[in-house]
């Protein structure tokens, strides 16, 4: 089995207002409306990094095909993309963020 923990990703301060931030060739964390989010890196239309997307009215916008998700709940919202990103916890504590992650 799987261990989650809690990494440290940064400080609050560094994340800049719905700018993607990469934290592994996996995950991606945004803030957006001062909440942050950890979200894929890969798009399951075609599997292509989303690093280079953009963020917009609280959506992920994949730059290859136009794909766009929620980022609250990695939500599709139309084609190309069908399936859903995977979403990963995130908190703030004294001004630090962390994401949970399976080791």
């Amino acid at each position: 089995m799987r261990k989650c923990m809690w990494t440290f990703v940064g400080d609050e301060i560094d994340y800049s207002e719905d700018k993607i931030k990469r934290l592994d060739s996996n995950t991606l964390v945004v803030k957006s409306g001062n909440s942050f989010f950890a979200l894929q890196n890969h798009c399951p239309h075609q599997g292509k990094p989303l690093e280079d997307g953009c963020i917009r009215n609280g959506e992920i916008i994949c730059p290859y095909h136009g794909a766009r998700f929620r980022i609250r709940d990695g939500e599709p919202l139309g084609p190309p993309a069908l399936h859903s990103l995977v979403t990963y916890p995130v908190k703030v504590e004294n001004g630090k963020v962390y994401v949970l992650i399976a080791q």
